[in-house]
């Protein structure tokens, strides 16, 4: 080691990656190898060997990282009651329309929609019903050809990692 700035030198450095790489250091140096590289600009091609199975063997060490969960904000909680509301009504007028019933035949029970402040008719309340019913569809059909596209990634990074 180099007594005059209590630093290494690049040659020494690259003795200590070759005695890591060859699995001759002990736990405690490799720690004190992997900070010192980490916090030097000195590259080589066994230098950077060392640095790149370091980074893998950290990677592969240490555990996934945790996804945080979005709590329920008032703004999904309104969300998940409209979409509620539209299955309720959808539901409602596929029953009757099912058992021949006209869809306000009971007095009892009468369903009034307003979307934007404008009352909507028996139809137009089922077309925007179908309408909100298809593009939830579709956004479920994304997120799951997304989240397959993500696992396939997954997955080839994990054999690569194992291989």
């Amino acid at each position: 080691m180099n007594p005059d700035k209590y630093t290494f030198t690049k040659e020494e450095l690259e003795i200590l990656s070759r005695a890591y790489l060859d699995c001759r250091l002990t736990k405690l140096q490799e720690k004190e190898l992997e900070i010192v590289l980490l916090s030097c600009s000195f590259s080589s091609p066994v230098i950077d060997e060392a640095r790149e199975t370091m980074a893998a063997s950290t990677t592969l060490s240490s555990p996934a990282p945790r996804r945080r969960v979005k709590p329920f904000t008032a703004v999904r909680w309104m969300r998940w009651g409209a979409a509620a509301a539209c299955f309720s009504l959808v539901a409602t007028f596929a029953v009757r329309m099912n058992h021949g019933a006209p869809a306000c035949a009971d007095s009892s029970m009468a369903v009034v929609v307003y979307v934007d402040g404008q009352r909507l008719s028996g139809e137009q309340a089922m077309r925007r019903a179908m309408e909100t019913q298809s593009s939830c569809m579709a956004m479920l059909e994304k997120t799951v050809s997304s989240a397959r596209a993500v696992e396939m990634e997954s997955m080839k990074i994990l054999n690569q990692t194992i291989e």
